[in-house]
């Protein structure tokens, strides 16, 4: 529960084994989990419709999916499950495309084809 005058949430924390008195620990605290997809925050835009990525289909266009912001972290971001896993996500230069314009599709060598 929530301290209502700081705000905070109270922790007990106990440890698998000995520890010397006045010796620094660590900890890793989990407070919850979310399921969805990993992609880089450069693969998420927005604008007055809501949050959107593109993805690519069989034939080089671009398809803009409108998509759910669960939480991120860093330079990720989890989205609610909505993207078709088999279609390509453009992670770079999604800024600069409209829906159902022809990508260029680099490879893993960074090559355009």
């Amino acid at each position: 529960m929530l301290d209502p005058q700081t705000g905070l949430t109270d922790v007990t924390i106990s440890l698998n084994g000995p520890a010397p008195l006045g010796e620094p620990v660590q900890a890793l605290i989990t407070t919850g989990t979310l399921s969805g997809y990993v992609v880089p925050r450069a693969a998420v835009q927005n604008d007055d419709k809501g949050d959107y990525a593109f993805q690519v289909d069989a034939r080089n266009i671009a398809h803009r999916v409108d998509v759910h912001v669960l939480g991120g972290a860093g330079n990720q971001t989890v989205l609610a499950p909505s993207l078709n896993a088999a279609m390509p996500l453009v992670t770079t230069g999604a800024y600069q495309l409209d829906d159902g314009m022809a990508v260029r599709m680099a490879d893993a060598a960074g090559a355009s084809h």
